[in-house]
């Protein structure tokens, strides 16, 4: 028997025996720590979109900003980008560490190790990419800076 053909009946029947790999994110989870760490720094929720992915339109006095929710692979980042260029200012945060640019094979890694932890029944802290765009003036850095 060819060596591929066994490993891709192994694969197949581990496949069968444990269970599709579960996506570790909890939108709704998300969606409220997001919305309170918005609340806690004195910014006004206007819009919350809970599609595919989550974002937050959010105001405090003339200041504005979206959290945008980036796929760990990076698919949707140009198109966050796009929509959202009118902003002078956009930023990435993974894990509490703030980035310039988005951070895709670290995210990959991490989302595609808590599938397999939750496919294991293994509970894996897997923390989303945050796409943060808003006005350079308004600091939305600051958000992050102590946490």
């Amino acid at each position: 028997m060819h060596p591929y053909l066994v490993v891709g009946l192994l694969g197949i029947g581990l496949k069968f025996a444990v269970g599709t790999a579960p996506d570790p994110r909890d939108q709704q989870a998300l969606l409220d720590t997001a919305s309170v760490l918005l609340a806690q720094n004195g910014y006004h929720i206007e819009h919350a979109s809970q599609t595919t992915e989550i974002a937050i339109a959010a105001s405090n006095g003339d200041c504005r900003l979206v959290l945008a929710e980036i796929r760990p692979q990076g698919w949707n980042t140009a198109q966050i980008q796009t929509l959202y260029r009118d902003y002078d200012d956009i930023f990435y945060v993974l894990g509490g560490k703030i980035l310039r640019q988005p951070p895709v094979y670290r995210a990959t890694l991490h989302y595609q190790i808590a599938r397999i932890m939750g496919q294991l029944r293994v509970d894996y802290d897997w923390q989303p990419v945050w796409a943060i765009i808003g006005q350079a003036r308004c600091k939305p850095e600051s958000l992050f800076a102590t946490r």
